[in-house]
């Protein structure tokens, strides 16, 4: 992530980029494990439900999407200073509408296949589901998919694209310049948590925390945050004096969760408490990457340009070889471990020999003119 440009920042934060390959590498298990838990969505579930996989989602997915967003934020701010409105827009939609469509358009469908196959007692032939599948598409998790990250990243780029704007010009440098010495107290950046709950839905009558959709308003403030705390160079500074206030902040709260299920419970102080504690998970993993992820290396560069088709092609692998193996009369621990290193593995696989050497397929999954170097 390039910040020239920005006054006092290095040539690339490689601790942003870091941390964005390292958050798309988890979502492979996070989704695998979605396999073997009751609640959440996965296009192929095994009708089981380990708490321990559970617990290990719910603290995935905690932090891992906001982080994602926050990064992305970060790179709209590097990307304006470098070039204008329609430049920007431009580039966004290059980046993120054609893998979008693919995966709308092929992974998508047939990962729907697949639970089409596992919940119907006569089910259609793929031809015939397809065409039932396009004929009437649904605005829901089995259409999107994973695919919503990528939509709503869109969205909330291009409508928020004012705002961000107006707070980038030269006139607000003031306004930036005080709000970074507000945030420069120790632990002053879990605040955010305030706007990030403030925007959150409560948790549904189920008593299951909201995903997907539901979250993009936190999601919107969490890119918001990024854009702004990547603006100035002092906020280098507020993020290592808040690491330590949200590690304890973050352990406390999850360890308390144990006891009292706060993301559960449909009153404002838990509610504000659970997402305080998703936030300073945030602060924390953004301080932590701050601290010890700086350099650059070529495993780095490698990652850094296969991770969106690591994103888009990992969960129809994963659906793929969950749909083989939650029959087999295997230990859970077996079935996840299998499902997670063959989508892992078979997503590197396609990437190296069918996208990263051709520009077409380059383009269509959304990564820049030219490879990088291999490992």
């Amino acid at each position: 992530m390039r910040a020239a440009g920005v006054p006092g920042a290095s040539v690339r934060r490689y601790d942003l980029d870091w941390l964005r390959v390292l958050v798309v590498l988890m979502m492979v298990p996070f989704h695998a494990a979605l396999v073997f838990t009751g609640p959440g969505f996965m296009f192929v579930k095994s009708g089981g439900h380990s708490p321990i996989l559970w617990a290990f989602v719910g603290f995935t997915y905690s932090w891992s999407m906001p982080l994602l967003f926050f990064i992305s934020g970060a790179g709209a701010w590097f990307s304006l200073r470098n070039r204008g409105a329609r430049s920007f827009v431009a580039e966004r939609t290059q980046r993120l509408l054609p893998p979008t469509l693919v995966g709308l358009l092929v992974l998508v469908p047939l990962c729907a296949y697949l639970t089409h196959l596992q919940a119907a007692s006569s089910p259609l032939s793929l031809v015939g589901y397809l065409a039932e599948h396009f004929a009437h598409p649904r605005i829901c998790d089995v259409y999107w998919g994973h695919l919503w990250f990528l939509v709503a990243l869109m969205v909330v780029a291009v409508l928020g694209l004012p705002a961000l704007l107006l707070v980038q010009r030269d006139a607000m440098e003031r306004v930036r310049a005080r709000t970074a010495a507000l945030l420069a107290a120790p632990g002053a950046l879990l605040l955010a948590a305030v706007p990030f709950a403030a925007v959150a839905p409560l948790p549904s009558e189920t008593g299951l925390p909201s995903f997907g959709w539901a979250m993009i308003g936190p999601q919107a403030v969490a890119y918001v945050t990024g854009f702004l705390v990547v603006g100035h160079p002092k906020m280098r500074d507020a993020i290592e004096r808040s690491l330590l206030p949200a590690i304890v902040v973050a352990i406390a709260l999850s360890v308390l969760s144990l006891w009292v299920p706060i993301y559960a419970r449909r009153d404002i102080f838990a509610h504000l408490a659970f997402y305080l504690g998703r936030w300073a998970w945030v602060v924390t993993a953004l301080g932590l990457g701050q601290r010890y992820l700086r350099r650059d290396h070529r495993i780095l560069r490698y990652f850094r340009d296969a991770g969106l088709a690591i994103y888009l092609l990992h969960v129809p692998l994963a659906s793929g070889v969950a749909f083989l193996v939650v029959s087999l009369p295997w230990a859970v621990a077996a079935q996840m471990a299998l499902v997670t290193i063959t989508a892992l593995g078979g997503s590197l696989l396609l990437y190296e020999v069918g996208i990263r050497r051709h520009p077409i397929m380059r383009r269509l999954f959304g990564l820049r003119g030219r490879s990088f170097e291999a490992l």
